[in-house]
């Protein structure tokens, strides 16, 4: 193995890539749309929600008028601080891959469109908050692209950093701040998403980031 990784800043996305938030997450927004008074929504047709902010998800689902949004946005993450998070599970092998990229010597980070502190508290529930950096989230000010190039500017020899998700936002957000995207294939695209635009690399098992970070893939 290269002694000198290719990536030496490695940045996650949370739901999709790290675990599977699905149940908690509509879970929530279904108890959102039912405290406001609209009907629920089946999981098949909620999934795809998974991923954006929650002011674009809610723009979709209930109405983009700013008082209705404030408050959609104010239940759920009551619902989801108080219950959701804890209805969430790690996908298979992606804390060994985490611990092994430490281990190297890589920083890893977490950027999210969820609120800092409920990404904390998740990172805390899985009890992975020692491997990381920071873990940032976007709240209601900030979007991913900004994350990405706040954690650029502040860490030292972010020479070659790679971001990992799984949704096109992901890729568009890295590809605005100039570094590479590897998407995760466990997470929630739709079938058609990447056509358009390719990521550098499609992962397929969480072990692969070792061989990406290291440039060993032949």
């Amino acid at each position: 193995m290269n002694s000198s990784p290719k990536y030496n800043i490695l940045i996650f996305d949370l739901d999709g890539t790290i675990s599977d938030p699905s149940d908690g997450i509509i879970h929530s927004l279904n108890h959102t749309l039912e405290t406001l008074g609209f009907a629920s929504y089946p999981r098949s047709e909620l999934i795809k929600y998974i991923g954006p902010g929650l002011k674009e998800i809610f723009r979709q689902l209930v109405s983009d008028e700013p008082a209705i949004l404030k408050k959609a946005v104010q239940i759920f993450r009551q619902h989801y601080s108080a219950i959701g998070y804890r209805e969430n599970v790690l996908y298979p092998h992606i804390t060994d891959a985490l611990h092994k990229l430490y281990d190297k010597g890589i920083k890893l980070f977490v950027a999210t469109s969820k609120r800092e502190d409920i990404a904390n508290t998740v990172v805390r529930y899985f009890g992975l908050e020692n491997l990381f950096s920071h873990v940032y989230g976007c709240g209601d000010d900030l979007n991913k692209s900004q994350l990405i190039a706040h954690i650029l500017q502040s860490a030292n020899n972010a020479s070659a950093a790679l971001y990992i998700g799984d949704r096109l936002s992901d890729l568009l957000a890295a590809t605005e701040n100039r570094i590479d995207t590897a998407i995760v294939t466990w997470g929630f695209a739709s079938e058609h998403e990447f056509e358009k635009k390719q990521p550098a690399y499609f992962i397929n098992h969480p072990l692969e980031l070792i061989k990406i970070a290291f440039d060993i893939l032949q």
